[in-house]
Parts: structure tokens; C-alpha cells; sequence
């Protein structure tokens, strides 16, 4: 999780939400998002799926990977907002660079099989899939029309936003007004192919804050926007991105 990230006097990360309280996900307390929370983090967070869950009894353990061995605890599905007991966190390496952060976890699980740093060092296959909520705060600015969202492609879409709120104009999404209170504008939209330069997806604002690649497709639709009581509007974005094993094709969907 980044709390904060400035880049040339804009910042992109910051609390969405006004507090956390006994709510499913996230809703509104007046003009304020309010959160629960397994959901209320910052900066970009990915959830991974688990893996191993079902092949273990209760007691037995399994790995989530970015947290690590957790333990189950009843006969039930696995829940992604239930808390599990955390047998081992793993080990975690930093590597930082002029442009960039690398973190790694190295995870070894031999009552369950597995073992993995960005690559499967255990037994079995490692198969799961992954979303981020990306929880981008550009400037504590709701989404509206001083952003200019451009895709490497035509868009086509199969879920066409609201009216009043955004429209498709071929390879653009753009905002009709200003999010605000508890207006969401969401879209899903296809036209992209296998290749890498498909997520080449760039939002760049009038006073120069831009981010660029999956970021920018996770911050553009599906934000609930809000302002709290300071008069700051406050906005999250989430958009999945699933993969099961490299080589495929990315599959997007809200």
C-alpha cells in the first residue's frame, strides 16, 4: 500500500474514504464515503486469489500470495473480507530504483506443497487469478471533464456509461460533468487484443497530472465519488484484471 505518492507538484494517492465502520465494501454516510474494513486501504492494492484452499481441512493451511501461509478454519468457502489466521507472513525484499519499487515475498508452504517468489520454486501448479483496487486520489479532484482519458484503441462498448454523466467518443471516454455526492459513472467496454500495447491507457489531467498503463483503466470507471466534510471530493476506482497463467489473454471486467 503507498499512503502518498508526489510526482512534479500533483499527488495521486490519498484516503478516499471519510472513516470505517460496520458497512459491507463501501456506502455513504451523507456526502462521505465511509468504508469497511477489509476495504479501506490506499494507494494500489492487489488481491490475489488463494491458492490450495480447497485441497486442505480445516486446520490446514493454504497461501494468499502478497500475505502469506494462512490457516483455515471451517468447512465454508474461502472469503476474501474474512480474517484468517497469518502462519507465516513470508519473506519481503525491497528493491528501489530512481522510477520505480520492487517488492518481493518469498513464501514456502511444505504442509500445503507450495513454494513461490515471482516464480513456482514448490510442487504443484500455482493457479489463481488477481483484481487491484487501485484507490487513486489525483489531486483530491473528482473524475470530470478536467481529465482527458485516451485508449491505444477504438472502444466498443457493452455497457454503455450514463448519459448525463459520460459518453464514448471513439478511442475516449470523457465525462459529461463533475462527479460529485454519490454519483458513479461506470462503463465496460472491449476492442483491445492480446498485445501489450493495448494497455497503453493514459489520463492525463489540464494541470499536467497523468498516470498511464492499467492504472489509468482502473481509475476511470466504477468510482464512487464523494465529497467529505471538508468540502474535498473523495473517489475510488476498481477494475479487474484476471490472468490465470502468462500467455493468456487479459480478460477485463467490472
Amino acid at each position: 500500500m503507498i499512503g502518498s505518492l508526489e510526482y512534479k507538484g500533483h499527488n495521486y494517492y490519498g484516503p478516499w474514504f471519510a472513516k470505517i465502520t460496520d458497512v459491507y465494501d463501501f456506502g455513504y454516510e451523507g456526502e462521505d464515503v465511509i468504508s469497511a474494513p477489509f476495504t479501506a486501504m490506499v494507494g494500489p492494492g492487489e488481491e490475489f486469489g488463494v491458492i490450495g484452499y480447497d485441497d486442505v481441512k480445516p486446520g490446514g493451511t493454504f497461501i494468499k500470495p502478497g500475505v502469506g501461509v494462512l490457516r483455515r478454519t471451517d468447512d465454508t468457502p474461502y472469503n476474501h473480507s474474512k480474517t484468517y489466521e497469518i502462519v507465516d507472513g513470508g519473506k519481503w525484499t525491497v528493491k528501489q530504483s530512481g522510477d520505480s519499487v520492487e517488492f518481493t515475498q518469498t513464501l514456502n508452504d511444505p504442509a500445503a506443497g507450495y513454494g513461490s517468489t515471482l516464480k513456482n520454486t514448490g510442487a504443484w501448479q500455482i493457479q489463481s487469478n488477481v483484481y487491484d483496487h487501485n484507490f487513486l486520489v489525483l489531486d483530491n479532484q473528482a473524475p470530470g471533464p478536467d481529465f482527458e482519458i485516451t485508449f491505444p484503441f477504438q472502444l466498443q462498448a457493452r455497457q454503455a456509461p450514463n448519459r448525463q454523466l459520460g459518453e464514448i467518443r471513439g478511442n475516449q471516454i470523457a465525462y459529461q460533468k463533475t462527479l460529485e455526492k454519490q454519483e458513479r459513472m461506470s462503463t465496460t467496454v472491449t476492442g483491445f487484443s492480446d498485445s501489450p500495447k493495448d494497455y497503453d491507457i493514459k489520463v492525463a489531467g489540464l494541470e499536467g497530472c497523468l498516470i498511464s498503463g492499467t492504472d489509468a483503466f482502473r481509475w476511470l470507471v466504477g468510482s464512487p465519488s464523494s465529497g467529505t466534510a471538508d468540502g474535498r471530493r473523495r473517489w475510488r476506482a476498481a477494475r479487474r484484471i484476471r490472468s490465470l497463467r502468462s500467455g493468456t489473454t487479459p480478460q477485463w471486467y467490472p
